[in-house]
């Protein structure tokens, strides 16, 4: 799925039920790593996992203010 944050596309994954938890992936970890870590949580939990700016499944649009 995507949601969209300030004109740019962010790619996410819902897996499993329960009371959420939102797993914060390092820099330019992106969700496919990030499901090993996933798996094992959503028997018990509602997990989300997402893909920072410019990184897997997300939208690779950059913006420079000058």
């Amino acid at each position: 799925m995507d949601i969209e944050v300030n004109n740019i596309k962010i790619h996410y994954e819902v897996l499993g039920n329960g009371r959420p938890v939102i797993l914060l992936n390092p820099n330019s970890v992106n969700t496919g790593l990030m499901k090993f870590i996933a798996n094992r949580l959503k028997d018990r939990y509602k997990v989300y996992i997402f893909d920072r700016r410019c990184c897997g499944k997300s939208e690779k649009k950059l913006y420079f203010k000058l």
